[in-house]
């Protein structure tokens, strides 16, 4: 049972995060510089943490909305995961499943590089750790099988507490990679306005791109 979650929601993400964030013509406050625009970013997508982008002068209820919302559709992406290999879990489930993804990923080590700066661009780079995603959850359904052959069970849909409860259990104890992967980005300044705040800031040239990046960063994907 292989995963695509991180496939379906990393546009998703995208969206949410540009939803909060609109380009602005307003007077502005001092830039906020690209280090720690991606980090704010990198907290946001992996850690799901919303401090770091309200202390920049996101709009806090903004932030927090937005963050609810991308939970809502990884958790989605969770149960259609699921029911492709013809498993129907609860919505509380899939939610279940993601706070124990997020334990897993709180756990990362990673570091944010300016690695260039002139003028209204930058180049930053990400170092992170990361998990073995997919491989939890080929370990879980093939521990399940293995549990449920004194039972004379093979199919996982028949045994669907067991398979979230493995799937749980593998992203709980899941340890970090011994080191990190690195991925550069491109930001150029813009202005921005959230709730009454306007920024000048460092944004990504690909915002779309920033999020797949990242998420692949986290979970070891290529």
């Amino acid at each position: 049972m292989r995963s695509r979650v991180w496939r379906r929601t990393s546009a998703i993400v995208c969206v949410l995060v540009l939803v909060f964030i609109t380009v602005c013509s307003c007077g502005s406050k001092e830039t906020v510089g690209p280090e720690k625009m991606m980090d704010a970013f990198y907290r946001l997508l992996i850690y799901q943490d919303t401090k770091p982008i309200v202390k920049l002068g996101i709009d806090q209820e903004e932030a927090k909305e937005t963050l609810s919302d991308y939970r809502e559709a990884m958790a989605a992406a969770i149960q259609k995961q699921f029911s492709a290999a013809d498993i129907s879990i609860s919505h509380t489930q899939a939610e279940d499943i993601l706070d124990e993804m997020r334990g897993a990923l709180k756990k990362l080590d990673y570091k944010v590089t300016v690695e260039e700066q002139s003028g209204k661009k930058a180049s930053v780079q990400i170092a992170s750790e990361s998990i073995p995603y997919q491989d939890i959850f080929k370990k879980a359904s093939d521990k399940t099988i293995r549990e449920l052959k004194p039972w004379h069970i093979e199919k996982l849909s028949d045994a669907k507490d067991l398979v979230v409860t493995n799937v749980k259990e593998g992203f709980r104890n899941v340890k970090p990679s011994s080191g990190k992967r690195k991925k550069t980005f491109e930001l150029k300044k813009k202005k921005i306005k959230s709730g009454k705040n306007t920024l000048l800031v460092f944004f990504p040239v690909d915002a779309e791109d920033m999020g797949s990046q990242i998420m692949n960063l986290a979970i070891g994907k290529s």
